[in-house]
């Protein structure tokens, strides 16, 4: 469970705040993984507003993927009732 005084505090004060060990290494991997499979399997398919390219005719610039959580349901799973959903309501200080 996340001790929400100093999170709160720290994310007011910077607009960000930093949570050692919010992942796990395995967790990390395991998301990294399923990014590298996403970006393979998903994005060509993806609609040209959630898909954001350095160079549009390089797909190889990917800079920025959008709604991740609405294609795939790995990605549902770490933003729906999960600890990340936790932290944005800890930091945003209501429901997210």
């Amino acid at each position: 469970m996340l001790d929400s005084t100093p999170i709160k505090g720290d994310f007011d004060r910077d607009g960000f705040v930093r949570v050692e060990g919010f992942l796990s290494k395995n967790e990390v991997a395991e998301a990294r993984g399923e990014l590298e499979r996403f970006i393979r399997d998903r994005v060509s398919n993806m609609p040209n507003e959630h898909v954001f390219y350095e160079d549009i005719s390089d797909a190889s610039t990917l800079k920025q993927l959008q709604c991740l959580h609405t294609y795939d349901k790995y990605f549902e799973s770490l933003m729906i009732d999960s600890k990340a959903q936790v932290l944005a309501e800890t930091v945003l200080g209501d429901a997210a």
